[in-house]
């Protein structure tokens, strides 16, 4: 058996930071009305800033699979490998972009610098960039593998634009949205980590072995 070792850390958050006060500038207000309890989450859950690949007007700046594909950019751009050596690409998200093909599909066609490689798409909310390390570390570990990304990549914004709600019975009838909606959209934000993974520690620098 081999070691994992967890040697890069790449990420990518799209756009400029926003701060709590904006965030219903991106959001939207639910017909109009500003959430009654968007304060008090925020209050408890203690976030400072975000960042959503959207605009104000709601209008998608980056793709789930670019925001991957940066942030896998960046974990190889702090390496001294050749996008080459990479021979093991898992990424992870909860929605894709789209139904088919896998997100790893859609995040290697973003990534024309890589070689034909192996690939998996993991899908599964929180567990999903788990997933993907244990699998992309399990490969290396049985010597399958000796290089490897696994990347998870969220866009959360999307699903939470005021729009997605306006149409509801409850809402056009003037009632609030339900806590954990509420909840949701003002807990959540959008962007991209990556990690690059081999079968040997650092030469110089900090290195993770997984256990």
């Amino acid at each position: 058996m081999y070691s994992a070792y967890i040697n890069r850390i790449g990420k990518f958050l799209p756009g400029e930071p926003i701060n709590n006060d904006e965030m219903e500038e991106y959001l939207g207000k639910i017909a109009s009305r500003p959430s009654r309890v968007r304060q008090r989450i925020l209050n408890s859950n203690g976030i400072q800033q975000r960042y959503y690949a959207i605009d104000k007007q709601q209008q998608t700046l980056y793709s789930n699979s670019q925001m991957a594909a940066f942030a896998v950019r960046d974990a190889i751009s702090q390496s001294n490998l050749e996008a080459g050596a990479i021979d093991l690409l898992v990424c992870a998200t909860t929605l894709p972009d789209l139904l088919v093909p896998g997100f790893a599909s859609t995040v290697h066609g973003e990534l024309s610098e890589l070689y034909p490689l192996e690939i998996l798409s993991t899908q599964g909310v929180c567990c999903a960039g788990v997933s993907a390390l244990n699998y992309a570390a399990s490969q290396i570990e049985l010597g399958k593998k000796q290089t490897a990304i696994a990347v998870a990549s969220e866009f959360p914004s999307r699903l939470f634009k005021n729009t997605k709600f306006e149409a509801k019975t409850s809402v056009q009838a003037g009632k609030p949205l339900p806590f954990d909606t509420e909840f949701l959209r003002w807990m959540f934000s959008d962007d991209a980590g990556a990690l690059l993974l081999q079968n040997h520690p650092n030469a110089t620098g900090i290195s993770l072995k997984i256990e």
